[in-house]
């Protein structure tokens, strides 16, 4: 049974708890390629995404070029998380991800760091 995530809308009787329990079963699906769990986060995630490719292109179609880059970003993000640090914090580690895969590129936080 697919669940719909909920994270840009508040939904009245979904607390954070669910919310981050929902969060949780989409990342560990997405972690053994499960479309669905993959689709879900997508879409949950779809307004930072589009809100950081906006930041960085001029026109729709680098926008959209950029959306994509940062959904294969969320997908590494999800492979690379561990469950065990709650997924509340999933959030915060994606965007490294995230911006990495939007700017090309491959180096995660201590490429960062160390240049």
């Amino acid at each position: 049974m697919k669940i719909p995530l909920k994270l840009a809308d508040h939904d009245l009787h979904a607390g954070p708890s669910a919310q981050t329990r929902e969060l949780a079963n989409h990342i560990s699906g997405a972690k053994k390629n499960d479309w669905n769990s993959k689709a879900a986060l997508h879409k949950a995630f779809l307004p930072l995404l589009t809100s950081m490719a906006q930041k960085r292109a001029s026109d729709q179609a680098q926008v959209n070029e950029l959306v994509e880059k940062g959904k294969e970003g969320l997908n590494k993000a999800a492979k690379k998380f561990n469950m065990k640090d709650g997924a509340d914090k999933f959030r915060i580690f994606a965007v490294n991800y995230v911006e990495n895969a939007m700017d090309g590129k491959g180096g995660g936080f201590f490429s960062k760091l160390f240049g």
